[in-house]
């Protein structure tokens, strides 16, 4: 956050960071990739992909009591290629 007084110009940062419990995050990920690419020149071209996980990303057998978390893992990657 940036303050400004007269002449005065002061920045402030702030940091929030927590831990988190590993146990209850999958370690495993399998997901879907979707993308294209072009060729501009000989050598240049650029690409894009879109990729979406098709496994949830918490365990919820190790979190009791709580419901259902249908999160998944999302991608889109943009990408500039060089070829020698």
């Amino acid at each position: 956050m940036t303050k400004t007084t007269g002449s005065s110009t002061s920045t402030e940062t702030m940091s929030n960071s927590g831990t988190i419990n590993k146990d209850i995050v999958r370690k495993f990920d399998v997901g879907l990739a979707l993308g294209l690419g072009l060729d501009i020149t000989h050598n240049l071209g650029i690409n894009a992909r879109y990729i979406n996980s098709l496994t949830h990303t918490y365990n919820n057998h190790v979190m009791p009591g709580v419901e259902y978390n249908s999160n998944t893992n999302r991608v889109f990657q943009l990408g500039l290629n060089y070829k020698f």
